[in-house]
């Protein structure tokens, strides 16, 4: 049938009796509709489907929607049967304004699929011809749909144009003045209390087209491009009013981003999820929703109505007499155990916390990100205990820990240094300023246990808290020098996704090293190298690189610019970060 209607529509236009009919189309339900006849097909070959409307398109647009349905379509059907791997892009735009109402717009379908020589891109557009004879064999099709394409578009006054490299893939669009209406169709994106949005997708277009979607000067959009970088925005800004997740992410999909979410910060009442996935996925989704308790889910390529109502939904179920800002320990009762981490690295912030979660998932948990802000809290509220790192923005630990204990109320807040500097000079001041003990970074769950253990009233809390002995075997595994996955273990668990999400990052960030460590080596810029040093520790100790943190720890300690010791440093440091490039390959290799 398919066949027959290529045909008719053909001879029809051959004929010249094809006519069109040009009537004001709703533009957004007409390439809604369209993908929604495409989109299955994408899914089912792994492809990811995105639907790009930029947002200064009006709503209404004269056109023959029947037709432009048509075209696209088949535009798109081709991107799908030539695209095996990556994804494919329906673009709309806005090019130029010629006079009032009337506006150039381009229609645009990219993928990433097969390509075409550029001595065969004039052929595809012949009656009844493809790239080559072996196309029609492997793929079908009768090589009438981008001729009878650009025979409509004749009729409207424009023609297909491509780009297209061979293994990088096409881009087909067309531009077509048009007579357009500024009437809204549907409420805009005025969502209220709705502020601060995190969208998690590994795939950078879609996520910056949902970003572009929601973007507005009263709202505040981030992004994380996999579920660890989620976590870890999170661990930094607990009060994201939704969260958008993908389902097919690597490492952490998903359902288990969000399930890992709600167990770490636990309870997030005032955080709804919205779970986007593909069509195919549609029956798998309804079963895991259900059991998480993830009451809003979006069929992928994301659409603007179907985002709206999804938020207006959620702005409905937002208590407006709950401020998700909040302090938690504002909220309870005066005998709740609170405990008061200040720390300015989102990193180690939420390692703390989920350290401190495990070990006693009763207690409040305080986030201060400077000294000014932890002295803040305190000048209202008194800990039970706090957490304070010794080199922090606004105001030090030092400062801060002696101005909170000067306050009638906290001066018998037991306060533990964190220090990732020199242990023995360190522990010194944290002492002289006041505080009890010092804990010594990288952050482990066993330096917690036992701080909390020492300074904490164990007949009063531990028992509520579930506080166990450490065990040996946790922290048995810790003789490879140049790589201990058993660090990670100690900070995050052993959860073998979240480990290899680790490693994938790591790998990105020493990749980036030599790079880095070059450019300031050219400019001898000590201290560029030493600010690169400090930054490849702090990565280097929570992956367990213990050889690079000490490679790192020398360029942290230069003093001044002495070539051949910089140079020797940086030959330690490429060859120490092949090594463990590769250790991290064969790791990810035997547990995959």
């Amino acid at each position: 049938m398919n066949i027959i209607n290529d045909i008719l529509d053909f001879s029809k236009i051959e004929a010249g009796k094809l006519e069109l009919d040009i009537d004001k189309c709703d533009i957004y339900e007409l390439v809604s509709q369209t993908v929604d006849i495409v989109s299955f097909g994408a899914h089912n070959k792994g492809l990811e489907m995105l639907l790009n409307i930029t947002q200064d398109l009006p709503r209404f647009l004269y056109v023959d929607e029947i037709r432009i349905k048509q075209i696209l379509i088949n535009l798109l059907g081709n991107a799908i049967k030539f695209t095996h791997q990556g994804e494919i892009e329906l673009k709309i735009s806005q090019l130029s304004c010629s006079r009032e109402g009337h506006s150039t717009y381009r229609f645009e379908v990219r993928d990433t699929g097969i390509g075409i020589a550029e001595n065969k891109q004039t052929k595809i557009f012949e009656a009844f011809s493809q790239e080559d004879g072996s196309i029609t064999k492997k793929h079908g099709g009768t090589g009438l749909g981008l001729s009878i394409s650009n025979k409509l578009l004749a009729l409207m006054g424009s023609h297909l144009e491509l780009i297209s490299l061979p293994g990088k893939g096409s881009t087909f669009f067309f531009d077509l003045p048009l007579r357009s209406e500024d009437e809204e169709a549907i409420n805009s994106l005025n969502f209220g209390l709705i502020k601060k949005v995190l969208v998690v997708d590994d795939n950078d277009h879609s996520r910056s087209i949902i970003m572009d979607m929601l973007s507005c000067e009263h709202r505040e959009v981030h992004e994380a491009n996999n579920g660890y970088e989620a976590l870890l925005q999170i661990g930094a800004n607990r009060d994201y009013d939704v969260t958008l997740v993908d389902y097919q992410m690597p490492y952490m999909n998903g359902l288990e981003t969000i399930k890992k979410i709600k167990k770490v910060f636990n309870p997030m009442d005032e955080n709804s999820f919205i779970l986007m996935h593909n069509a195919s996925d549609h029956e798998l989704i309804l079963e895991a929703c259900e059991e998480l308790d993830i009451k809003h889910h979006l069929v992928k390529p994301i659409k603007l109505d179907d985002l709206f109502h999804a938020f207006s939904h959620i702005r409905e179920e937002i208590n407006p007499k709950k401020k998700p800002t909040e302090q938690a320990g504002d909220k309870l009762d005066p005998g709740s155990y609170k405990v008061l981490i200040a720390e300015d690295n989102p990193t180690n912030m939420l390692l703390a916390r989920i350290i401190i979660e495990r070990i006693a998932p009763n207690v409040v948990i305080i986030e201060a990100y400077n000294g000014l802000e932890a002295l803040h809290y305190c000048q209202k509220e008194s800990p039970s205990i706090a957490f304070m790192d010794i080199q922090m923005p606004v105001m030090n630990g030092f400062e801060a820990a002696k101005k909170i204990l000067k306050l009638p109320h906290c001066a018998n807040v037991p306060i533990i240094a964190l220090s990732a500097g020199n242990v023995k000079g360190e522990r010194e001041k944290s002492l002289k300023a006041g505080m009890v003990d010092f804990i010594p970074k990288p952050i482990v769950e066993d330096t917690f246990k036992m701080a909390l253990d020492k300074w904490v009233d164990k007949n009063k809390i531990l028992p509520s808290l579930g506080y166990q002995e450490p065990s040996v075997q946790e922290f048995e595994d810790r003789t490879l020098e140049h790589l201990n996955v058993g660090k990670i273990k100690e900070y995050l668990g052993d959860d073998p996704i979240v480990i290899k999400e680790i490693l994938h990052l790591t790998l990105v960030e020493l990749n980036e090293t030599s790079l880095r460590f070059n450019s300031f080596l050219s400019q001898k810029n000590i201290k560029g190298l030493k600010e690169a040093g400090h930054k490849l520790k702090g990565s280097s100790m929570i992956a367990g690189l213990n050889k690079l943190v000490e490679i790192s720890r020398s360029f942290e300690d230069l003093e001044k610019f002495e070539k051949d010791k910089v140079s020797a440093l940086m030959d330690d440091l490429l060859e120490e970060k092949d090594l463990v490039i590769g250790l991290i390959h064969e790791y990810l290799g035997r547990n995959s």
